[in-house]
């Protein structure tokens, strides 16, 4: 597959759509652990994510449910109904958790899998092993 050519020459590209500036640190943190070698974006809401996801191709994106101007599920649906030839990056909402609804409906938006906060090191792990790729980009 190109995209798994892609990743094998180079580190991964990570854009995490989250609002709070805390938040979006820990996952940073979190996900160096597991890539030091990832490169990542990050952005503050939704039509900046919408714009980062345009401009740098991401590998995969972890998506805040609640951001302001445009939420995760919005934006995860612009995404994949986009003409774009990444529109089916793998997107990885993450919740509070709070709505018991939320799971489907991002789901239903086209996100590939649901994390709920406090984000663990296991759950993370799995998924960055589940949907990206490369394997070999872990470590």
């Amino acid at each position: 597959m190109q995209k798994e050519h892609r990743l094998a020459e180079r580190a991964p590209l990570v854009l995490i759509a989250e609002d709070l500036e805390m938040n979006a640190r820990l996952l940073s943190v979190l996900l160096k652990n597991f890539m030091p070698k990832c490169r990542i974006h990050t952005a503050e809401d939704g039509e900046k994510t919408w714009e980062a996801f345009k401009n740098l191709n991401p590998d995969i994106i972890f998506m805040d449910i609640q951001m302001p101007v445009m939420d995760g599920v919005e934006t995860a649906l612009k995404i994949r109904s986009s003409d774009h030839p990444n529109a089916d990056v793998p997107i990885i909402a993450i919740s509070a958790g709070a709505v018991k609804e939320q799971k489907p409906r991002c789901m239903k938006a086209g996100m590939n899998h649901y994390i709920t906060k406090p984000v663990l090191k296991p759950v993370l792990q799995n998924a960055l092993l589940t949907y990206l790729p490369d394997r070999n980009t872990l470590g």
